[in-house]
């Protein structure tokens, strides 16, 4: 499981390059089975990864025979006085030895169990938390809309979750499998026959030792899912700008059309600023600086209905004839 969220961020980035594409084009053009491949698997990658995290939970706390790594010191096998082995070949060891056992243990306390399930738990947290936001990138990109705030908050949900998960799960592995080594190798005294020439039969078993070992994989790739994330702000601005474009055309200059614009008035009413009506309409600030300013030229109807929307108003008072132009159309009969 390890390696699958580094796959995963990987596909963010290419994700976000891709987006960028379709936001400056205005299309995703082209075949989108890719994408709808990356959401359905990102769908099943989640399911297993549930599923599986689930399953090892349960056995870590429910059944009797655990799976675990003791950590343990640098440790060689010496043979009893009197017992002589015979090499096969030339090589000799010199010094080392192995440091870490991969054992079936039953008797495990519960604290080492719950540190034991705890590790996976968050562990598989972290990998749910990365597959969620490839999946929106990927549905986002398939609807066209890729810069979302939503996706922007779930890539930087995913990335403080690698980081801050992923140091978590291996301190909680390092001091579970350190009480399990513990439980299992530790002694409180020792009989032995004499007649074996043993001196210290301690010298048969390795000692436990505690050992965090923290990889930083986790860290480099939860801080490029952040660079992504940032990267998505800038996109979403991307995305305003050449949605208004294409949602509102600006008048040619010094071009009369009559229509006057009250967005000033009914944004003074309401106490909002242009920034914030822009956030929630998903309009650059630009454009709908043309519309006020009264220099837009055609607006689409979907814009209309969303600036309404929001300042909880109708057309009528949005737009109105411009007042000069009703005076002098007046005074012309």
């Amino acid at each position: 499981m390890f390696g699958g969220a580094a796959v995963l961020v990987l596909v963010s980035v290419v994700l976000l390059a891709v987006g960028v594409v379709v936001v400056g084009r205005g299309r995703l053009g082209g075949d989108t089975a890719t994408l709808r491949v990356v959401r359905g698997g990102a769908v099943i990658y989640g399911v297993i990864v549930l599923i599986l995290t689930a399953l090892a939970v349960g056995s870590q706390l429910l059944l009797d025979t655990v799976e675990v790594a003791l950590p343990t010191e640098t440790f060689w096998p010496v043979l009893p006085e009197g017992v002589e082995m015979f090499p096969g070949g030339d090589a000799r060891l010199v010094g080392g030895g192995f440091t870490e056992a991969l054992a079936s243990v039953t008797g495990l306390g519960l604290a080492t169990r719950a540190l034991l399930a705890a590790g996976t738990l968050v562990q598989g947290l972290t990998q749910l938390a990365v597959t969620w936001a490839v999946f929106l990138i990927a549905h986002r990109l398939l609807a066209g809309e890729p810069f979302r705030p939503v996706v922007r908050k779930a890539v930087l949900v995913a990335a403080a979750a690698l980081i801050g998960g992923g140091i978590l799960w291996q301190v909680l592995f390092g001091i579970g499998d350190f009480m399990a080594a513990k439980e299992v190798l530790g002694s409180v005294g020792w009989g032995w026959d004499e007649s074996l020439g043993l001196e210290d039969p301690s010298v048969l078993l390795p000692a436990p030792q505690l050992r965090l070992t923290i990889a930083f994989w986790p860290i480099f790739s939860g801080l490029a899912l952040a660079a992504v994330a940032a990267a998505f702000r800038y996109g979403e601005e991307l995305q305003r700008d050449t949605a208004g474009a294409r949602l509102m055309v600006p008048a040619e200059t010094e071009e009369d059309t009559g229509i006057h614009c009250r967005l000033d008035a009914l944004l003074a009413d309401r106490d909002m600023t242009l920034t914030r009506l822009s956030e929630l309409v998903g309009v650059s600030v630009v454009n709908l600086s043309v519309l006020k300013n009264d220099r837009a030229r055609a607006v689409r109807f979907s814009t209309l209905r969303a600036i309404c929307r929001v300042l909880n108003c109708e057309v009528g008072e949005l737009l109105v004839l411009d007042e000069p132009r009703r005076r002098a159309g007046s005074g012309a009969y």
